[in-house]
């Protein structure tokens, strides 16, 4: 009936663009509380969609293509979205975000072509800091935007967004988590945190 018939990983993979949606039109609609908790869903929901498809012996090139279009938008697109809608605006700031975004996209790309590599002691490892990174560095900034004012967010916004950037496409192996529940209960956390402070 349609051009494609879909796996459990990839309704994984559409829930979390739904999550990815919500926090765009949230960010849009200056609602970064809300925005933060919807994109770190998702950020969960890209941790699970490769190990249930793998686990369940469903793993193909299209779900991996997917989930690579829905990570385009969760961190290249709607990062700069929270960020301007806590107020990092300016000719810098759009630069800083051209940097951080041009490098995610690219980061992305290169990731869909070779996956996971082995670092030198022969454990599985990233090659360039993975994108998800930006979510951790969003919630840092929230909290000196609060904690300092808008002046040490602009400063360390401007700072952090090309370096993170600059480490995306490092050619070098990075640290890949191996527990999943580790993973989860952060994100979860980080997410039920931002949700309790954008319903509050």
């Amino acid at each position: 009936m349609f051009i494609v018939d879909f796996t459990v990983a990839d309704y994984l993979t559409l829930t979390g663009h739904l999550l990815v949606w919500t926090g765009l039109w949230c960010a849009l609609a200056m609602k970064v509380e809300l925005a933060l908790a919807a994109l770190t869903l998702a950020m969960l929901l890209d941790a699970l969609d490769g190990k249930v498809a793998r686990s369940l012996g469903v793993a193909r090139p299209f779900g991996r293509y997917l989930g690579s279009f829905v990570d385009l938008v969760n961190y290249t697109v709607c990062p700069p979205l929270v960020l301007h809608a806590l107020g990092y605006r300016g000719w810098l700031a759009a630069a800083a975000m051209f940097i951080f975004s041009t490098c995610g996209l690219l980061r992305l790309a290169r990731f869909n072509e070779v996956g996971n590599i082995q670092d030198s002691r022969g454990e599985l490892a990233y090659l360039g800091l993975p994108v998800f990174w930006i979510h951790f560095i969003l919630a840092l900034l929230y909290a000196i935007r609060w904690a300092a004012g808008p002046a040490a967010f602009h400063a360390a916004a401007t700072v952090s967004l090309p370096a993170l950037g600059f480490c995306f496409v490092l050619d070098r192996p990075f640290w890949k988590p191996q527990s999943y529940g580790v993973i989860a209960a952060t994100t979860v956390a980080m997410a039920a945190f931002f949700l309790w402070l954008g319903l509050r």
